[in-house]
């Protein structure tokens, strides 16, 4: 707005077009050292373009360029003098100066937090923001504007960034989401770059982007130098950590281990949020986004702390922790309990929505979800709009367990209240029909198939089964002997995966203790020492589950692409087997498997189909849906 004369509307099109970039660019982002230097500069740069220079003809036509030693320090200006040409002056500093500038003044944040984007402590930052503003100060001198460095310290803080037009963050996002895709055909290209553009973007427009995307950085070392354009070495973004960044990590210490400082610190910060009513909304609401700023990959640490908070006796509190639980990655999946106790809480009916929206991810991961809600219905018919609210995702990703569910809404049709029988209507009517088992014939065929001896024939009525949504009591029983006795692994991790997809509480897909997993593992490891373990016994170990995941993985593609060169035959064997569990839901798992497969077939893997990545956009979904 200051470089296009407060023009409004000229202003919003700049802003969306900066955004546009942001999501066509994201490759290259990635570890860019400030992310806000660079949306200062973009939007600099193209609202210059926009005006056509006029805004430079313009500072031209207002400036007197005087010698400095002929004006008096004792002027004061205010901002209508230095708006025109902050821009300018702040573009004609280093980087490194600007990026000092932009993060005290324009983010707002704190020494330690400039520091922490920096990558040095707090008093280098407050040196370097402080030097920053002696030169920017010099700039201003020369364009024929004198001040103190506190005056000028003041005016910034003050009025450096303006309030964001209302609308403006739906019409950024929606005009990201729908960008031209150059080849609808072909698979996602650069899929882990599109998604964490997909976040940032979204997340961005929302103003917490900044902190979202200095979740990834907070847990990995960013180079200084300039970011490498390169998809190989030590450097490069990988599909695990698009993992950790969309599924959210909450990392917890140890028991008795060491507490960082910095953690420690924003933990505090928390605290007061939480828990100092004195200190007034607003204030708490900066707190709490910069202890979510500062706590990205040890959201862990929160929990008791806002478990404490949601049963509080203090309302102001309460309402706090349900406003701020969403700021921590996947938490809210921790605290299902406590809010349906805050919701079913007459003292926060006027709440009951914003309780609602932060019990959807909780409530989907819950066994008896459906029996939950509708006990809660019973009990409190007023909040028959919220617990309508939330029936609806919890039957729609209900899977096999849909028909049942729907069988327990379809009561309520009979129900004594004129209220909750129109509620059970609108859900029913919104929710999907539950899919038809096979036939009896279908489901006979299969079941032989799944028997066979020839491999070819157990393969095509697996690949058959794949395929559909329900299966009989019958085909889950041959799934489970296949899963048990299958020789051939290929076979074996298919049918395991589509188990777990159709009956995911067979006994048959439980796996050991994790101390008896371990002891599994070293012992594998060590026969792999000895030679005595085969690539098959390694896969196996990885199907069944019977030991952990990642080291065996990691010993698996530790022969290097040459060796996998000379054994096509078993690269083929390990590249299926990867291929299948790519439909791993378990995050480590996942994470694992790509890791391997990239190794393996040595190349970065970094496109994916997009079936593949739909659980991954469902977590997004149900965290940036309001």
């Amino acid at each position: 707005a200051r470089r296009l004369d407060d023009d409004r509307s000229a202003a919003e099109d700049v802003t969306q077009s900066v955004f546009i970039q942001l999501a066509q660019s994201s490759r290259d982002l990635i570890r860019h050292p400030v992310l806000a230097g660079w949306l200062y500069v973009t939007a600099t740069r193209k609202a210059a373009d926009r005006s056509r220079h006029a805004a430079r003809r313009l500072h031209r036509e207002h400036v007197h360029i005087a010698d400095p030693s002929s004006i008096s320090e004792a002027s004061e200006p205010d901002w209508s003098q230095i708006k025109p040409l902050i821009d300018e002056a702040l573009m004609d500093l280093s980087e490194s100066d600007r990026h000092a500038v932009i993060l005290r003044f324009f983010e707002g944040l704190e020494f330690g937090a400039v520091g922490t984007e920096l990558g040095v402590g707090a008093d280098a930052a407050r040196m370097r923001v402080s030097r920053a503003l002696e030169k920017l100060r010099g700039l201003l001198r020369k364009r024929g504007i004198t001040s103190s460095a506190v005056a000028l310290e003041t005016l910034l803080l003050r009025e450096a960034v303006g309030a964001v037009p209302s609308g403006l963050a739906t019409s950024i996002a929606r005009a990201v989401r729908t960008l031209p895709t150059p080849e609808a055909a072909a698979s996602l290209t650069t899929a882990v770059a599109k998604l964490v553009t997909a976040m940032a973007a979204l997340l961005l427009a929302t103003a917490v982007g900044t902190m979202a995307v200095r979740a990834w950085r907070a847990g990995h070392s960013v180079p200084q130098s300039a970011p490498s354009t390169s998809e190989s070495g030590p450097n490069r973004f990988t599909a695990s950590d698009a993992v950790q960044f969309l599924r959210g990590r909450a990392g917890r210490r140890t028991p008795g281990g060491p507490v960082d400082p910095k953690v420690e610190q924003a933990l505090g910060y928390l605290r007061s949020a939480l828990f100092d009513t004195a200190l007034g909304v607003p204030e708490r609401m900066r707190l709490l986004h910069e202890s979510a700023g500062m706590l990205v990959g040890a959201e862990g640490e929160t929990i008791p702390l806002f478990r404490e908070a949601l049963t509080s006796a203090d309302p102001e509190v309460v309402r706090m922790a349900v406003e701020g639980i969403a700021h921590f990655g996947q938490l809210p999946r921790e605290f299902g309990a406590g809010l349906l106790a805050v919701l079913e809480n007459p003292e926060f009916k006027a709440d009951a929505g914003l309780i609602a929206n932060r019990l959807v991810p909780a409530i989907q991961a819950m066994d008896s979800a459906v029996p939950t809600l509708l006990s809660l219905l019973e009990r409190r018919p007023d909040l028959s709009h919220s617990i309508k609210y939330l029936l609806g995702p919890v039957l729609a990703s209900s899977g096999a367990q849909l028909a049942s569910n729907r069988q327990l809404v379809e009561a309520l049709l009979t129900d004594a209240q004129p209220e909750i029988q129109a509620l059970a209507k609108e859900v029913l009517a919104e929710s999907p029909e539950p899919p038809s088992e096979p036939t009896a014939a279908v489901s006979s065929r299969l079941t032989v198939g799944l028997t066979a001896t020839d491999p070819a024939e157990r393969n095509r009525a697996l690949m058959e089964i794949v395929s559909l949504p329900l299966a009989t009591a019958e085909m889950h029983q041959a799934l489970a002997t296949m899963v048990r006795r299958e020789p051939l692994v290929q076979l074996r991790v298919e049918a395991r995966m589509t188990l777990e997809r159709l009956d995911p509480s067979n006994p048959v897909l439980a796996v050991p203790p994790v101390r008896e997993r371990e002891r599994a593992t070293r012992e594998l490891l060590a026969r792999v020492d000895r030679q005595e373990a085969s690539v098959s016994d390694l896969l196996s170990a990885v199907v069944d589950r019977s030991t952990e995941v990642a080291p065996v993985l990691e010993r698996l593609a530790k022969p290097g692409h040459a060796y996998w060169l000379e054994h096509l035959e078993e690269r083929a064997l390990v590249l299926g087997v990867l291929g299948s569990l790519h439909r791993e839901r378990e995050a480590r798992v996942y994470e694992s498997v790509t890791e391997a497969y990239a190794q393996i077939k040595n190349f970065p893997r970094t496109t994916f189909p997009l079936d593949q990545l739909a659980p991954y956009f469902v977590t997004m979904e149900s965290a940036l849906t309001p």
